[in-house]
């Protein structure tokens, strides 16, 4: 009898387990979890060369590329738009430490560039631009807060020799910004970009 009794908890315990499992398979299960679907463009067909991602109904744009890679990303018409951008690289005098420079440009390209020339420790970079260019007004907040966001994670050791105060954001910026509207052609539907979400992208933790 007691056998039975623990041979019946054992399979109402599997049971349970199975019916749990098939729950979280159900559809309107996986629908609450608010899934996304995020678009990779591999520029030369690998990832380990250019390569972009999008949220179809965001604004916001990820271009990724390493160090020796620049020339070609220069066919990705968004690259040259305003954007926060991260250098990441090691310390070879500090058994490889990992380092990041954390900076923003109303060109990044160009930007880049730039460092191509005077800094030496990165190997790769991340851009996160608009591609609808309307970061403009927003880039030192954009910077300001990816910086503390990265302190706050200790994952790597900032190279920024200068850290910028708290931006100042005008009601215009905020409006235009925060709570603009923007028009997404595909399937017709508006969709709305603010600027609380643009950090989450540049998450650290």
């Amino acid at each position: 009898m007691r056998d039975s009794c623990q041979l019946c908890t054992l399979m109402h315990k599997r049971q349970r387990a199975r019916n749990n499992k098939l729950s979280l398979n159900h559809p309107n299960k996986l629908m609450k979890q608010n899934p996304k679907i995020v678009q990779i463009f591999l520029a030369e067909g690998t990832f380990s060369g250019v390569r972009t991602a999008e949220i179809p109904t965001k604004i916001g744009q990820i271009i990724a590329l390493p160090r020796n890679k620049i020339r070609n990303s220069e066919s990705i018409p968004t690259i040259h738009n305003a954007g926060v951008y991260f250098l990441f690289g090691v310390n070879e005098e500090s058994n490889g430490e990992p380092q990041i420079y954390i900076g923003k440009a109303s060109d990044c390209l160009n930007r880049i560039k730039q460092h191509d020339q005077n800094k030496n420790f990165w190997q790769d970079v991340v851009i996160f631009t608009s591609q609808s260019n309307n970061f403009s007004h927003i880039i030192d907040a954009l910077e300001w807060k990816c910086l503390i966001e990265a302190k706050d994670a200790r994952r790597y050791s900032l190279v920024n020799n200068v850290s910028p105060s708290h931006p100042f954001l005008s009601v215009i910026d905020i409006f235009q910004n925060s709570d603009r509207r923007t028009k997404v052609v595909e399937g017709g539907r508006d969709e709305r970009e603010t600027t609380s979400q643009i950090p989450q992208a540049c998450s650290f933790k």
